[in-house]
């Protein structure tokens, strides 16, 4: 049996890169958000993602606020951006 308290709970935000270019179009892993609570900033890459329940959670890595959050059902995807005071995402040209 595995003792489930040595195993780490979250993974880095790239662990939900396909999910996250499915909601938006493209790859967002190198966008800089900025946490509203703590005022951290990173990329959504460097966000810690819980994606072990039913959706997906990206927390800031200094404070543990919950930045995005979305689960997926057959036609429908909700997402939440509580705690990003701004997400910024570059453009191609």
């Amino acid at each position: 049996m595995t003792d489930r308290s040595t195993i780490p709970r979250h993974l880095d935000g790239n662990a939900a890169a396909g999910e996250m270019t499915q909601l938006f179009g493209s790859d967002i892993t190198n966008a800089m958000g900025t946490c509203r609570l703590c005022g951290h900033r990173a990329a959504v890459g460097q966000t810690r993602a819980y994606v072990d329940g039913p959706g997906v959670v990206l927390r800031c890595p200094d404070c543990e606020t919950v930045l995005m959050r979305w689960a997926t059902g057959p036609t429908t995807v909700w997402l939440e951006m509580p705690g990003l005071r701004s997400l910024e995402i570059a453009i191609e040209p």
